[in-house]
């Protein structure tokens, strides 16, 4: 279907995560809006080869990946509504993990998680440990080498995945989620051998907000920011870790 919505931008004050990736080109240091300190492992930099808003985005080569503490419960999103959303373009079709908390491979499930899936997108959000999951896989092909818009929200029990404002998938969240206080990765999961190849621009998550759970306009601006704007530093590690 068509977008019907158009959203207007708003800062929101429940933001735990705000990268517009607006940092210096090649630079390592992503400056979060909403104040988190990442760090960037491997070769992720900032690129004016991509973007959507601004002329620059965060460039993931592959290997590569940004990181922030989850302990505290900073990052969690167990209860109460959220959103996920950020622009992407894919430059492989074996790019995989995207946004990833408290997952490792082969020990535990994530709290959650938006991958590329076989070419089309799909959301996880897991109860603790590796019991059990509940998945949405859309149905329509990323394109690889296009910027796209991505969305994953919760209303309620109601989930909802969205790619460039359609949706793709609902349903209803039967699991309870549990937060692990593993760190937030974006571009990897702790312990697997896949990564994201490609750019990400306007990263944002908020808690106790689902922007959206119907069909919309994707954002046709940068997110505004707060003001003063947090300060933070970024920190560069040249190897993965779990």
């Amino acid at each position: 279907p068509t977008p019907s919505v158009t959203m207007t931008q708003n800062f929101y004050t429940q933001d735990l995560v705000l990268l517009p990736f607006d940092d210096a080109v090649g630079s390592s240091n992503f400056t979060d809006r909403a104040g988190n300190t990442w760090t960037a492992t491997g070769n992720a930099v900032m690129s004016s080869a991509q973007s959507v808003f601004g002329g620059i985005s965060g460039y993931f080569p592959g290997s590569s990946y940004i990181s922030t503490p989850g302990t505290n419960g900073v990052m969690s999103l167990v209860s109460g509504d959220f959103t996920i959303e950020c622009w992407i373009y894919p430059t492989s079709s074996s790019s995989t993990y995207i946004i990833d908390k408290d997952g490792r491979a082969g020990n535990a499930y994530a709290q959650y998680r938006i991958t590329m899936e076989g070419g089309v997108l799909s959301a996880v959000v897991a109860a603790a440990g590796a019991s059990s999951e509940n998945t949405m896989t859309g149905s329509t092909s990323i394109v690889l080498n296009t910027w796209s818009h991505i969305a994953f929200t919760r209303s309620g029990n109601t989930l909802y995945l969205f790619l460039n404002g359609n949706l793709e998938k609902s349903i209803t969240q039967t699991i309870t989620m549990a937060d692990s206080g593993r760190p937030l990765y974006v571009g990897w999961e702790s312990g697997q051998s896949t990564y994201f190849i490609g750019y990400i621009d306007e990263l944002r998550i908020v808690k106790g907000t689902a922007l959206y759970t119907s069909p919309f306009i994707p954002p046709q601006s940068a997110f505004p920011l707060p003001s003063p704007t947090p300060t933070n530093v970024t920190s560069k590690s040249s190897a993965a870790s779990s």
